[in-house]
């Protein structure tokens, strides 16, 4: 049986980077029963050290130690890469009435948020984990689209093993100037994770696609980037805040 789902998932994920349009008629094939269960073919190993960013890690502790974010009952959890890094310091301002914990760190990967997740999301018993990551495909040497998905999905599925009350929020892969190149990668890997949420209560996909774009939804707004056209200024986290609060909010109202 787990061979079976293992090979449907698979199949799913390969329509998708073909571009094959019965994607939509195989979205009960994506189920995966165990973590283990999301790999098949090449596993990627990580050619970097997966402590590189330990530093991070540890300021991460100190600074929840300081702020007594281990006392802090049914938490939000922001977890993953540069982008949450940097909204770390005024992630609470922006979200005054949920009671949310900064864990971005480094240039992280997804190897990485596996790695460090007992010391950054387990351990705190939350009731909800906002996860943003993309670096997988800049980082190391040659990682598909489909190891990338294959990573995203053990995280999630090992994750809600450990956390069954949990509920899980994967936010899509911004397009940017920087990575402009990529924007057909990250929309695959973006309708991937679309579709791996929709066929998983624990899951909810949030799309800030557009919220990159000027009102033509064609051209992206370089005015809510940094300089370096790859992190966003604060114009751009408003923009994200206006989508994902709401979400975060009703979500935890109901449950």
């Amino acid at each position: 049986m787990k061979s079976t789902l293992n090979k449907a998932f698979f199949i799913v994920i390969t329509l998708i980077f073909s571009g094959c349009n019965e994607t939509q008629h195989n979205l009960e094939r994506t189920l995966v029963s165990t973590p283990n269960s999301c790999y098949s073919g090449d596993k990627f190993i990580p050619n970097y050290n997966l402590s590189r960013f330990e530093n991070d890690i540890t300021n991460l502790e100190q600074i929840d130690i300081e702020e007594k974010n281990l006392f802090i009952s049914n938490p939000i959890i922001f977890v993953g890469s540069s982008t949450i890094k940097i909204w770390n310091t005024f992630l609470k301002t922006d979200f005054p009435n949920l009671p949310v914990i900064g864990h971005g760190f480094g240039g992280s990967t997804f190897p990485e948020l596996i790695y460090y997740r007992e010391r950054l999301i387990t351990r705190y018993n939350p009731k909800s984990v906002v996860i943003y990551c993309e670096n997988d495909l800049f980082t190391g040497q040659n990682k598909t689209e489909e190891q990338v998905l294959a990573d995203i999905c053990y995280l999630v599925t090992d994750l809600h093993q450990l956390l069954p009350k949990t509920k899980f929020f994967l936010v899509s892969l911004k397009n940017s100037p920087a990575r402009i190149q990529s924007i057909s990668s990250f929309n695959r890997i973006n309708k991937a994770m679309e579709i791996f949420c929709q066929t998983r209560s624990y899951t909810k996909y949030i799309d800030i696609t557009y919220a990159m774009y000027k009102a033509d939804k064609l051209t992206l707004d370089e005015s809510i980037f940094q300089s370096d056209g790859l992190h966003m200024n604060y114009n751009g986290y408003i923009r994200w805040k206006n989508i994902i609060k709401p979400i975060l909010e009703a979500d935890y109202k109901s449950r």
